[in-house]
């Protein structure tokens, strides 16, 4: 059994402030690792106004937990054509790439 978290890096949690997101994420990704359970976030790619998007993510691969894709803008699959959910699939693709890499991971 695994937990997932979906929605990375993060979207809503009560703080407006680059300090209280890292400061959340730092705190779920420790509980995770002292409990010993095994956690994937996944990741909307390509989220506007996220400056520290780089830095709430290599919490978790730091900490050793994976990352995966979670589309690119997070449309509605009910609301967009096939072809355009999976462009936005992998745009997802593209902007976590180059993070998994740099961490010498993969998706």
């Amino acid at each position: 059994m695994a937990v997932t978290v979906d929605d990375l890096p993060l979207v809503s949690a009560g703080t407006s402030t680059r300090e209280g997101r890292l400061d959340i994420t730092r705190r779920l990704v420790k509980g995770l690792r002292t409990e010993g359970i095994p956690a994937v976030g996944f990741v909307v790619g390509a989220r506007p106004n996220e400056t520290d998007r780089d830095a709430l993510l290599a919490i978790w691969l730091e900490a050793g937990l994976e990352l995966g894709n979670h589309t690119g803008s997070h449309p509605s699959r009910h609301r967009v054509s096939a072809e355009e959910y999976e462009a936005d699939v992998l745009r997802g693709e593209e902007a976590l790439r180059p993070l998994l890499a740099r961490h010498g991971k993969a998706l």
